[in-house]
């Protein structure tokens, strides 16, 4: 069995807006034991207090993935606006959860999602690959625009060492409308 709850929040302080958030997603999903966090948040918050604020009530060892995001949109809540941010928490009774993360991005997608492939070590009872990738390889400055990674190398790379059928879904991370830099948890 698969619970899934969900919370948001538009509280200006990371930490708070956190604790808020996890509270209310393991309230709605009548979660007792969290086994995976999916969380977002926008860039001007503190995401390493975000971060905190999640560990504090779900337990450091509770894998937690997200990063940063412009808005967020739950089945009854959406915003784009000031500091929203949200999570699902699962707790998978039937279920594992792999997580792996592959640096050099900025260097080249297709590596990276090779690399990102070689790590999972994907198996035959793997269902889903979910994959979050920080869209902003450059921040604008006020002398350049921003330069950014694409997702179509990056997949090219996981599919070319996964050769598995299975299905990837996934999003790019951006932390604001200038596109400045991204944070990934």
């Amino acid at each position: 069995m698969i619970r899934i709850g969900t919370g948001h929040s538009d509280h200006a302080d990371g930490f708070k807006a956190a604790e808020s958030v996890a509270e209310s997603a393991l309230r709605s999903g009548l979660i007792t034991r969290p086994d995976l966090v999916v969380a977002f948040c926008p860039g001007p918050l503190d995401h390493d207090a975000f971060l905190q604020g999640l560990q504090q009530k779900v337990g450091k060892s509770v894998p937690i993935i997200g990063g940063s995001s412009i808005g967020i949109i739950t089945n009854g809540y959406i915003s784009y606006r000031g500091t929203p941010s949200g999570a699902a928490i699962i707790q998978g009774d039937d279920c594992t959860f792999r997580v792996a993360s592959s640096s050099g991005l900025d260097k080249g997608e297709t590596p990276t999602g090779t690399s990102l492939a070689r790590k999972l070590r994907l198996n035959d009872q793997d269902k889903l690959l979910l994959t979050f990738y920080d869209s902003v390889r450059r921040p604008a400055t006020p002398n350049s625009p921003p330069a950014l990674n694409a997702s179509a190398p990056l997949l090219e790379g996981l599919t070319k060492e996964l050769n598995e059928e299975i299905p990837i879904v996934g999003a790019g991370l951006i932390g604001d409308y200038a596109f400045g830099a991204t944070r990934q948890f």
